[in-house]
């Protein structure tokens, strides 16, 4: 009978804290993945955090994530309770003092507010483990299941709780700022220019009309009727490139969808994309005139590839 690992009293635990769902699901994804490689069981995660900052600004979202996911996918309910008040706790950087220890102990995963976006270096390169996990684990209502009926540019334009700046130097030095939507619709013209026409671009945000309106008014442009933030970020992972803000939630687009994207100076923060034969998948590009040759043509063949798909359904 094979023995269980660590005595089967070793378990990990993600605790995402008050941010969004974009650093909040960093630290149940390294914790997922920690659990995975070092066969440990997993407690559910804590999703449940009042945020009023949401309601203050009038957001839309009001960030509750623990209606996003089943409960069932972990260890839950009392048990999961019972564990959390009698195990040690160590930190994700104990993990290998953790192992040696005796007796029930949890290994906690946390984020950190002042550089959350470098955890994706700790899950690069294993989207696919990520996703299907994410699809386990999320409620149906928030997975999206309709076709796509064309392929489509996603745009990502984060308002909100980031800042807007006067100042166009101070893009180029601060995360947490609200891009120009010149910026934006530079990207997407120049992408229609050297690709095919007026491809289909479908702007997520959480502003309204009256403030994407210089994007909006572009020919075969949409909003996107907002859902729930994974349900989006979902929905935006099934583009063809994505002309990416400076969020975690553009950044889990891409990275679950493998999706490339362009960013502003300064706005990548993290690569989430795999590179494709040395082919720069996450160009930082101040203007039009400024996306590589190389990154045209790789989007130029997945609209011809998909589009072909498209054909022959």
């Amino acid at each position: 009978m094979k023995s269980e690992p660590w005595n089967g009293k070793l378990y990990g635990y993600a605790c995402p804290g008050r941010y969004g769902l974009g650093h909040s699901m960093l630290a149940w994804a390294r914790c997922f993945l920690w659990c995975r490689d070092n066969e440990v069981p997993m407690l559910a995660p804590r999703w449940l955090y009042f945020r009023l900052g949401p309601y203050l600004r009038h957001e839309m979202d009001k960030r509750t994530y623990h209606k996003l996911f089943r409960k069932d996918t972990y260890i839950h309910g009392i048990h999961r309770w019972w564990l959390l008040g009698k195990a040690k706790r160590f930190t994700e950087h104990q993990a290998a003092e953790a192992k040696l220890e005796q007796g029930r102990r949890i290994v906690v995963f946390r984020n950190d507010g002042a550089n959350n976006t470098r955890f994706f270096r700790a899950i690069f390169g294993r989207h696919e483990e990520v996703r299907l996990e994410l699809l386990r684990i999320a409620r149906p209502d928030h997975i999206p299941v309709e076709t796509i009926h064309e392929p489509f540019i996603g745009i990502h334009v984060r308002m909100g709780d980031f800042t807007r700046v006067s100042d166009p130097s101070i893009l180029h030095t601060t995360n947490n700022v609200q891009l120009p939507l010149d910026w934006y619709r530079d990207i997407l013209v120049s992408i229609r220019r050297h690709v095919a026409g007026n491809l289909h671009a479908r702007v997520f945000s959480d502003g309204n009309m009256q403030l994407l309106a210089p994007l909006l008014e572009l020919p075969n442009v949409s909003l996107v009727n907002p859902r729930s933030a994974l349900y989006d970020i979902l929905d935006l992972s099934r583009a063809v490139t994505l002309i990416s803000s400076g969020s975690g939630f553009s950044m889990w687009a891409s990275y679950l969808g493998q999706v490339p994207r362009i960013c502003f100076p300064n706005q990548r923060r993290e690569y989430v994309v795999t590179p494709s034969a040395k082919i720069g998948l996450e160009p930082e590009c101040e203007t039009g005139e400024d996306v590589p040759a190389a990154f045209i043509a790789n989007i130029a063949d997945r609209f011809h590839r998909l589009s072909n798909v498209k054909q022959l359904l």
